[in-house]
């Protein structure tokens, strides 16, 4: 169940999406949006703050808060991902700039995990990709878990805490993106082809060929999410 500070997390980027609020404008008092929400006013400020945090907002003492640009949103906020696709024109400029952003990160990462991983963490590579074997056909949430572990997974075998370090942040947004994607057959068994050829070129040390797998499940990834879902991946 929704706290209500998140229905009016919800409520506010839904009036900026229709077309209610735009960009540099004041918004309503916190007196007119308890009215509008149906909540109290300290959940419209718990609301107000929340979005201050991912930069949608900016709240002002004795005035009224204001809509800010788009592109001072934060990227790795889910709940604001949609509308700020939505924003900015192009619905899947958003999820194209995480593939890329995933792309510049775990090619490397994969690599090196091939040239270098210790084997207790390519053992847990391999241990998640037979949980996405298991639940391929019973449980998508589950398939969706261990798809993430094993992407974590190979992160960590690379021994790099700064490749690390910046791919922490997409984890949550990756989460919300691989609940949506893996919640069609056909995308869970193309995503778990590609798991399979790169565990198998990380377990036999084949740097080259683990990178190359890697690029094409990003490839493939950014396929699915512009084909079958688009924008809606962030829902």
């Amino acid at each position: 169940m929704q706290r209500r500070s998140e229905v009016g997390v919800d409520a506010l980027l839904e009036m900026v999406t229709d077309g209610r609020l735009k960009p540099g404008e004041p918004l309503p008092s916190e007196a007119e949006l308890a009215r509008q929400w149906g909540m109290s006013r300290l959940s419209v400020r718990e609301a107000l703050q929340e979005l201050a945090r991912s930069g949608v907002v900016t709240v002002r003492h004795g005035k009224r808060g204001l809509l800010n640009d788009v592109g001072k949103w934060s990227p790795l906020d889910p709940r604001v991902l949609q509308a700020r696709g939505l924003m900015s024109g192009d619905p899947l400029d958003v999820p194209r700039q995480m593939i890329e952003a995933r792309r510049a990160i775990e090619v490397e990462t994969t690599r090196l995990a091939a040239e270098r991983g210790p084997a207790e963490d390519i053992d847990e590579v391999e241990r998640q990709l037979g949980i996405m074997r298991e639940t391929i056909d019973t449980d998508y949430a589950a398939f969706s878990q261990a798809d993430l572990e094993f992407h974590a997974a190979l992160v960590r075998a690379s021994g790099n805490v700064y490749l690390a370090s910046a791919y922490a942040p997409l984890e949550e947004v990756l989460h919300v993106v691989r609940i949506r994607t893996s919640a069609q057959a056909d995308i869970r068994r193309r995503a778990l082809e590609h798991h399979t050829r790169i565990f198998e070129a990380v377990r036999d040390g084949r740097v080259q060929d683990a990178g190359e797998a890697m690029l094409s499940h990003m490839d493939q990834t950014l396929d699915d999410v512009i084909n079958n879902l688009g924008a809606a991946a962030f829902r």
